[in-house]
Formats: C-alpha cells, sequence, structure tokens
C-alpha cells in the first residue's frame, strides 16, 4: 500500500504463494477453480488500514505463527 499526499495505491499479488504442497491440499478440497474457455471467476477482498502500532502488531503476531 502506498499513500501520498496526493495519491493511494494498493498492489495485490495473487493468486496464492503457499507452495506446491499447500496448492495440491487445497486443490484436494475443492478450492482451487479450474475454468473452461470463456468461464469468469470472481473474489471479494475485504482490506482496511492499520495505525502503525496495530501493524506492527500483527506482523509480530503473524511471524509467531510461522515459527510455530
Amino acid at each position: 500500500m502506498s499513500c501520498t499526499p496526493d495519491q493511494n495505491a494498493l498492489g495485490l499479488a495473487l493468486p496464492c504463494a503457499s507452495g506446491i504442497e499447500r496448492y495440491l491440499k487445497e486443490k484436494q478440497e475443492n478450492n482451487v477453480p479450474i475454468l473452461a474457455p470463456g468461464e469468469i471467476w470472481s473474489a471479494a477482498y475485504r482490506f482496511g488500514c492499520l495505525s502503525a502500532d496495530l501493524a506492527q502488531a500483527l506482523n509480530d503476531k503473524m511471524m509467531r505463527a510461522s515459527i510455530a
């Protein structure tokens, strides 16, 4: 996310970066859409903005979870 006095931007990289093991698990659970030619798939995303303190606390929590 980038915020300047005259511009705001948000960048998303999709669909995921979870590695092949997680992809296979998600595919097995029917969570990977396979589209035929001409089909359309959509998703909704909800996001917001955190204060610097809350962002740091969330980052710390995610880092602890990734180590566990």
